[in-house]
């Protein structure tokens, strides 16, 4: 997968975002100008899928985000992928949050993305 091509799909709503690269991982984690459609979202990552490949897709309906032992955010809903790419051997996560910080109320729509390159499933 690759995370700068992610990128390019979404740059016309985008408030920030960062990419992050360590040894055989990769990160990209996008912050949404509007609140934007989950489910549209995912549709567009899922063009990047290519078919020699593993996806389980699950869809959250509530949760929480729990940082140093504070809780700061809710989970409206979201989508948790997990993929993985047979002829790349890479294995990639994909967190699609709507969220709300519990200090302003304010809601939130984030894309998250943990790329593994060389990943020990292969």
């Amino acid at each position: 997968m690759n995370l700068e091509e992610i990128l390019k799909i979404f740059k016309n709503n985008i408030n920030w975002y960062k990419i992050r690269e360590r040894g055989n991982n990769k990160i990209l984690a996008i912050n949404f100008k509007h609140e934007t459609c989950l489910k549209e979202i995912l549709k567009r990552i899922s063009e990047s899928f290519v078919k020699k490949s593993e996806r389980i897709i699950s869809r959250i309906s509530c949760g929480e985000i729990i940082d140093l032992d504070i809780k700061s955010f809710e989970i409206i809903e979201g989508f948790f992928i997990e993929y993985y790419d047979y002829e790349k051997q890479e294995t990639c996560f994909i967190r699609i949050y709507k969220i709300k910080d519990i200090k302003t109320n304010k809601i939130y729509t984030n894309l998250y993305i943990d790329l593994i390159k060389n990943s020990a499933w292969w």
